[in-house]
């Protein structure tokens, strides 16, 4: 029984329930809750000197768990499982015991609160005479909640304390913070750090609390649990355009305490590799400011097509470093300005494709917003991404501007019907090689040709997505989508425009969503795409 210490923290630890939620740290103990050994308990009642008990038992009762296939259903029975003997001693203390008849509804049913409300009233009204003699009549001042309000919104704040379990630097959590010594308490403000300080991606858990010096004065302890620093993690994935490939990445996050995140991956297959080590800082010291530094080598081993017939492949790789700087954009977005060179080697077969090696420095200008709910099946929010590059180089021969604006949108209606919406443009003023043109062609930029068979220096397409729950865990989909490339604004012709169709379905699992679909085209073109596993 804990009678003191943060609220917060013991009653995220009364609510950890195991599995779903991590135990919660306190001193000595890890706290979960509670019903694993406890759930109806009497016998602290009993020793906290209470003379009279009054015990509900709305444990769930066991049901037919192969007619309600439910993981929550089956953590909860577990869960009744385990504290059986003790609540059924601890009943035995009780002097009235009420048990609502809640039929099938289980402890993972959160959709059936008000009925379990009324069940409740109507369970209770039978006992009323036998607890009626022993119910404290004296209510507290209806002022009680207002005043209580009124006298912890005139609290100063004379000095914030920041504990953690590991080594970031106290400016880290301080900048987050919109609550400063000498300020008075404002709950809004409150609930705002502790959604910077998550935001970051330093912490599992952050507790604020107000330590009470004098009437008019406290202390705010923030207390944050670090997540864990190095992480490991490794992947594959399938799909008929690429084929497989496999990632395997090591980070160490939180370098020196600032914030900085530090990561090496290799994303390896027979068409595509890349090397690369990013440092990442969300907030460059005490300033607003965010930090970003790659430094890669990337090889393509690409599919060259005629007319939808693979011809040949054709190799490029190149090498570079890129560093940049900017402003983030409601925590969502990010907006940034940078330099970038690049040393780069193009080998070809093709006449068409002259062999080259060349260098090219770059300034780069990018703002990228991103709130969708989910990595592979999202059903709100959306990508906005605009780039623009222009080279840097004291021979003309060598001047180029890119641009490309890309924008997805998702929104879905009755809780299960999600659409989307899909625009791309981008234009090229000139390419030292045909790898760097825009590429079009895939069942998610145009259903029927294969993953970039389109080259060009202008790209424009758009197009619409529909996605509904087939059976339990799985979905179907259609897409539509226009679009072309052409060689410059000047070949630009609406008539050009190619229109893809595709259907299929996504069934998701633990290692990345199985996907089948079928493109085709208004000309002939029609092809057979499938993946499985995280797209990357």
């Amino acid at each position: 029984m804990l009678d003191h210490g943060s609220l917060a923290k013991i009653v995220s630890g009364s609510s950890a329930f195991p599995i779903i939620l991590a135990p919660v740290s306190l001193d000595s103990f890890l706290l979960v809750d509670g019903g694993l050994t406890n759930n109806v308990p009497c016998d602290v009642a009993k020793d906290m000197g209470a003379d009279f008990i009054v015990a509900i038992d709305v444990g769930s009762k066991i049901i037919n768990l192969s007619n309600n296939f439910n993981p929550l259903v089956y953590l909860g029975q577990t869960v009744n499982t385990l504290a059986y003997l003790s609540d059924t001693k601890n009943i035995e203390l009780a002097d009235v015991l009420i048990r609502p008849d809640i039929g099938s509804i289980s402890s993972a049913d959160f959709d059936s609160m008000d009925v379990l409300i009324q069940k409740g009233y109507k369970g209770t009204k039978a006992y009323l005479n036998k607890i009626r003699p022993y119910g404290n009549r004296k209510k507290p001042s209806p002022d009680f909640l207002s005043s209580s309000i009124d006298e912890l919104n005139h609290t100063r704040i004379r000095k914030i304390q920041f504990l953690t379990d590991q080594n970031t630097k106290p400016f880290v959590m301080k900048r987050e913070m919109r609550l400063n010594e000498g300020d008075l308490w404002n709950s809004a403000l409150a609930k705002r750090s502790v959604k910077n300080l998550f935001s970051t991606g330093l912490f599992k858990s952050v507790y604020i609390s107000l330590k009470k010096v004098d009437k008019d004065s406290a202390d705010l302890i923030v207390e944050a649990v670090e997540n864990v620093k190095n992480s490991f993690s490794f992947g594959t994935r399938y799909d008929s355009e690429k084929k497989a490939r496999a990632f395997i990445s090591a980070k160490y996050g939180n370098l020196f305490g600032v914030g900085i995140d530090t990561k090496f991956y290799l994303i390896a297959s027979d068409q595509y590799r890349r090397l690369a080590w990013d440092l990442r800082n969300s907030r460059i010291f005490t300033t607003t400011l965010t930090g970003y530094f790659s430094f890669y080598n990337e090889y393509e081993n690409i599919p060259l097509y005629r007319k939808s017939k693979r011809v040949t492949f054709g190799e490029f790789s190149r090498i570079g470093f890129e560093s940049n700087a900017g402003f983030q954009i409601k925590r969502v977005g990010l907006s940034s300005i940078g330099i970038k060179f690049e040393h780069v080697s193009v080998d070809s077969v093709l006449q068409s494709i002259p062999q080259s090696k060349y260098g090219v420095g770059s300034i780069i200008f990018r703002i990228l917003v991103e709130n969708t709910d989910h990595y592979d099946l999202p059903t709100k929010g959306r990508i906005n991404n605009i780039f623009y590059e222009h080279s840097i180089s004291e021979d003309e021969l060598k001047h180029f501007d890119k641009i490309s604006v890309e924008s997805t949108v998702y929104e879905t209606y009755s809780e299960k019907y999600t659409f989307s919406t899909h625009l791309r443009f981008g234009y090229l003023t000139s390419a030292f090689s045909y790898y760097e043109l825009f590429r079009l062609g895939g069942m998610s930029s145009l259903p029927g040709y294969h993953q970039d068979e389109l080259w060009g220096n202008l790209v424009l397409s758009l197009g619409l997505g529909y996605r509904a729950p087939l059976t339990f865990g799985s979905y179907y989909r259609f897409n539509f989508m226009c679009g072309n490339v052409w060689n410059n604004i000047e070949d630009f012709n609406w008539r050009e425009i190619k229109v893809g169709f595709g259907a299929g379905f996504v069934v998701p699992t633990p290692i990345g969503p199985i996907t089948a679909d079928y493109g085709f085209d208004l000309s002939g073109h029609k092809l057979l795409y499938f993946s499985i596993g995280h797209h990357f």
